[in-house]
């Protein structure tokens, strides 16, 4: 929480968008607005831009090609990682696999 809170202080943001089920406690993010994505996008599609960070979850990353794999789900949809201007990516260490096969290798064994 440290390190999210030091991020969003040095980056100067003040409103936060992240999905409602994220396995952080929100209530300790030292951002003034924080909103939980929990209702059709179709009802605050004016304010989208109005986030300048958000917090995700992160399934997969693959270590030789320096990325992270984000699934979308009607609770956490693309545009979180989109619109807002920072976006803090959380990711499990052990989720952290070697090429771009194993992480999809890994994704596929999931659904």
């Amino acid at each position: 929480m440290a390190d999210i809170n030091a991020i969003i202080k040095q980056q100067n943001a003040k409103n936060l968008i992240y999905p409602a089920d994220l396995p952080i406690d929100v209530s300790q993010v030292e951002a003034e607005v924080k909103f939980a994505f929990d209702r059709p996008v179709e009802e605050f599609k004016s304010e989208l831009f109005n986030y300048d960070v958000s917090i995700i979850k992160a399934t997969k990353a693959v270590s030789s090609h320096g990325v992270f794999c984000v699934i979308s789900s009607k609770s956490q949809p693309r545009l979180l990682s989109l619109t807002p201007r920072l976006c803090i990516v959380l990711l499990k260490k052990q989720d952290v696999v070697k090429s771009l096969s194993a992480c999809l290798n890994e994704i596929k064994k999931r659904k």
